[in-house]
């Protein structure tokens, strides 16, 4: 009995490490973001974000957040829609929620995986608990970049999705289907993460 209960233990110990599910990641410091080749961005609101929607749980999870968000951003250089002309394409969206004049502007796309429309403010306002994220775009792009995109990865199931069938090829596939440009460029980020967390 002892010598089944210790076998268990250690496959199960061995199945932890080969699948990353004991590696959590506690805490992003500015050397390891820099390393990755951020050079703008709001560590306090990465560190936030991977706790508060669980990204930070294992490895995977964390290495394929932060890979697809330095593809989707190149390395944090975009953040948000700051072009005013692309307004006019919100404006009016009642599928959005936009149904006041001036919505398209003030609840244009904002963070790395760009939320956009009243609604989903709204929405992401109610699960963050800050009403001031109703100001709009410019108050939630300075301050929530990160957890707007893991209000994004939430509430797609994406942590379940990167638990069953990790791969920055899966990601490309599914989130953002940009082809074979989005899989080598993920590979790059993500092997490079891997390297530095």
């Amino acid at each position: 009995m002892k010598n089944h209960l210790l076998n268990i233990f250690v496959f199960l110990a061995l199945f932890c490490i080969k699948a990353n599910h004991c590696s959590v990641i506690s805490k992003v410091t500015d050397a390891q973001m820099k390393k990755l080749g951020w050079t703008k961005y709001n560590l306090e609101d990465l560190n936030f974000c991977i706790n508060k929607f669980e990204i930070d749980k294992t490895k995977e999870r964390f290495l394929s957040f932060i890979s697809l968000l330095s593809y989707d951003s190149d390395l944090g250089k975009f953040c948000g829609e700051f072009v005013d002309s692309v307004c006019s394409k919100y404006e009016g969206r009642t599928d959005l929620g936009n149904t006041q004049p001036g919505d398209g502007c003030k609840f244009k796309p904002t963070g790395y995986m760009l939320i956009s429309g009243r609604n989903n403010y709204q929405n992401f306002a109610n699960f963050i608990g800050d009403e001031k994220v109703m100001e709009g775009f410019s108050y939630v792009n300075s301050k929530y970049p990160f957890s707007t995109s893991g209000y994004y990865w939430k509430i797609n199931h994406l942590n379940s999705l990167v638990d069953k069938n990790p791969s920055p090829q899966r990601m490309c596939t599914i989130f953002i289907s940009h082809g074979l440009d989005c899989t080598s460029k993920m590979k790059k980020y993500y092997d490079k993460a891997k390297e530095i967390f």
